[in-house]
C-alpha cells in the first residue's frame, strides 16, 4: 500500500474480474460500466483504456469486434483512486493509441474571445472619459503618459477606467504569472510523469499567490515574454481525454487532492480565451485568501515574491505558520470583543 504526501491512499494494483453491465456516452466519451466481481461493487472506466491498449480474446467482444459485449467478463485492474486498465495478460496492441481524440468542438466551447487593448488604445479610453474624472486622475494621467514607465501607465489605465483585464501584461509581477504549457515541464523527466510534475508547478503557483493574501491570475499558454503560444496542440495530442470538460475536471480533481482545502480551492475560476488565429489559452483567477495557511500535498509551503514564488523552509516554514496563527488569534479575539462570544 502507498500513501501519498496529501495523506490519500492508493489502492494496490490487484488484477480482478470485471462483469460489463452497460456501454453508455457522458459528454462525449464512451465507457463501460462493469461490476468488480471481487468486491461486488459497481464503477466505470472509459472504453479507449481498454480498447486503444490491447487485444481482447474475439469471445468477449461484440459482433462488431470493436466493442466489448453486455455480460462479458474481463480482468481489469486499478490503479490510484479510480484509474482501471486491463489485466497485462493481454497482448498489447502493436499501434497504441494514447487517447481518444478530442474534438475542436470540445477544445473551443464556450471559449471567450480575447481583443488584446494596447497602451495607445486604452489612453484613448482615458481621453474620452475625462469628463468623468477628477483633477487628480487626470493630472496624474497626463504625468504618467509622458514620464511614467510602460507598467506604470498599464496600471494607472488598468485602475482608472475600471477595467478587470486589458489583455496580457508586458511582464509577469506580484499578480501574474505566466506558464506556457498545461503539460510539458521545463525539465526532462519521464513522460508517463510529465503532465502531474506540471500540474503541481501550477499548484505552487496557487498555494504561493493563497498564502501571500493577494489576488492572482496564471495564464497558462502564456510564455514568460508574455506571448500567447497557445496549448490547443498539446490537449488534443499529449492529454488521455477525449474533450476539454474531462481534462480540466482531472486538473480540479488532482488540485483538491494536493492542496486539500476545499474553500480555498473552490473559490477559484478558471476561464478559457482564445485569439482571433485560434490560440487557445486559460487564465486562472485566485481570489484573496484569508483563511489558514495553505501546504501543499501536506508539507510544502509558499509565497509569492515579486513575480515568483519562494518555497519556506526551516525555521522560515515554522515562524511564518506562527504568525500567521498570532493573525487568526487576534481576529478571533477581535471578533469576541465586538460581536460576543464565538462558536
Amino acid at each position: 500500500m502507498t500513501t501519498l504526501q496529501s495523506n490519500y491512499k492508493m489502492t494496490e494494483n490487484k488484477i480482478f474480474p470485471a462483469e460489463i453491465t452497460a456501454f453508455k456516452q457522458d459528454k462525449k466519451i464512451d465507457y463501460y460500466e462493469f461490476i468488480n466481481k471481487d468486491s461486488n461493487t459497481l464503477n466505470k472506466v472509459p472504453e479507449w483504456c481498454i480498447m486503444n491498449f490491447v487485444d481482447l480474446p474475439s469471445e468477449v467482444l461484440d459482433e462488431t469486434g470493436e466493442h466489448i459485449k453486455i455480460g462479458a467478463t474481463i480482468n481489469l485492474y486499478k490503479k490510484g483512486i479510480r484509474h482501471f486498465y486491463p489485466s497485462d495478460e493481454y497482448p498489447k496492441k502493436k499501434n497504441m493509441k494514447l487517447k481518444p481524440t478530442m474534438s475542436e468542438d470540445s477544445l473551443y466551447e464556450d471559449a471567450i474571445l480575447y481583443q488584446h487593448q494596447d497602451i495607445d488604445d486604452l489612453w484613448q479610453m482615458f481621453i474620452n472619459k475625462v469628463d468623468t474624472l477628477t483633477k487628480e486622475q487626470i493630472a496624474q494621467g497626463f504625468y504618467l503618459k509622458y514620464s511614467g514607465s510602460p507598467k506604470e501607465q498599464l496600471d494607472f489605465l488598468t485602475d482608472v477606467l475600471s477595467l478587470e483585464q486589458t489583455g496580457i501584461g508586458l511582464q509577469e509581477s506580484g499578480a501574474v504569472e505566466y506558464k506556457s504549457s498545461f503539460i510539458h515541464t521545463s525539465v526532462r523527466c519521464k513522460k508517463t510523469d510529465e503532465r502531474m510534475m506540471q500540474y503541481k508547478e501550477i499548484f505552487k503557483e496557487i498555494v504561493a499567490f493563497g498564502n501571500s493574501h493577494t489576488k492572482g491570475t496564471i495564464y497558462i499558454g502564456v510564455n514568460n515574454k508574455a506571448e500567447i503560444v497557445g496549448i490547443e496542440n498539446e490537449l488534443i495530442s499529449d492529454t488521455p481525454f477525449g474533450n476539454r470538460a474531462d481534462f480540466i475536471s482531472d486538473f480540479k480533481n488532482q488540485m483538491s487532492m494536493q492542496i486539500n482545502n476545499f474553500a480555498f480551492t473552490s473559490s477559484i475560476s478558471i476561464d478559457w480565451l482564445c485569439t482571433d488565429d485560434r490560440k487557445l489559452f486559460c487564465r486562472i483567477s485566485i481570489p484573496q485568501w484569508n483563511g489558514d495557511v495553505l501546504l501543499l500535498a501536506g508539507t510544502e509551503l509558499y509565497l509569492r515574491d515579486e513575480a515568483r514564488k519562494q518555497q519556506l523552509k526551516d525555521n522560515d516554514l515554522i515562524q511564518f505558520v506562527r504568525g500567521q496563527q498570532t493573525v487568526l488569534n487576534f481576529n478571533n479575539e477581535l471578533k469576541t470583543k465586538t460581536y460576543g462570544q464565538t462558536c
